[in-house]
């Protein structure tokens, strides 16, 4: 993901930030996200959850962190460093094209079009065509491996003031302990152990999970 030429970019579907399906040779891609902020650069404290941009950097510190506790349970992320005119610009698909701007500082910039922080206000630029990005592998296609979608009991409401069932019910945990897959089987010890990675990590997102067929 860091040395193979860039063949085709195109912007990923779906989500509510930017992100870049990256096409390698040999059919190899990869899902990049643009450094958006400097590392040292804190999310205000008023924010509320979701309304700030993902670090591509925090993809590449989960990944590490992730073989650190033994789960290898998080696809392998890495950095990489683009020239923006060669390695997205000439390879972009047109919808992306369109997007490309020079800033008034001559930075070569773009916005895709997406939920949020999708404009020229909060483009992504290049200083003046270089950009930093994370690259996390993709997971074999479906009809290779199979893999079935679940909704996570735990996951949060999505809503200023509503709180989800489980905040609410003291009950709750021994509801889902009789259900299956959670009344059998080691399911929702992996469910805590991804509870605690979650925690270590800042994660507030975890609203789905997927399980290999």
């Amino acid at each position: 993901m860091i040395k193979l030429p860039i063949q085709h970019v195109v912007q990923k579907e779906g989500g509510t930030q930017l992100k870049l399906m990256i096409e390698y040779p040999n059919d190899v891609k990869a899902l990049m996200k643009p450094m958006r902020f400097p590392r040292d650069q804190q999310t205000l404290p008023n924010h509320f959850y979701f309304t700030d941009y993902e670090r591509h950097n925090a993809e590449i510190a989960a990944f590490h962190l992730d073989r650190i506790l033994g789960f290898r349970r998080a696809m392998p992320v890495t950095g990489r460093l683009l020239n923006i005119t060669t390695e997205i610009y000439q390879v972009a698909d047109d919808n992306l094209l369109k997007t490309f701007f020079v800033s008034p500082s001559s930075n070569l910039c773009f916005h895709g079009k997406c939920s949020y922080y999708c404009d020229t206000s909060h483009a992504i630029c290049g200083n003046p065509d270089m950009l930093e990005g994370s690259f996390a592998a993709f997971l074999p296609a479906f009809d290779q491996t199979g893999r079935k979608v679940w909704r996570h009991p735990w996951r949060r409401s999505y809503h200023k003031r509503r709180k989800a069932q489980w905040e609410t019910d003291a009950s709750y945990c021994s509801m889902v302990r009789d259900i299956p897959p959670y009344d059998d089987g080691r399911r929702l010890l992996d469910l805590m152990d991804m509870s605690v990675f979650d925690f270590l990590i800042g994660n507030m997102d975890r609203h789905h999970y997927e399980t290999f067929k």
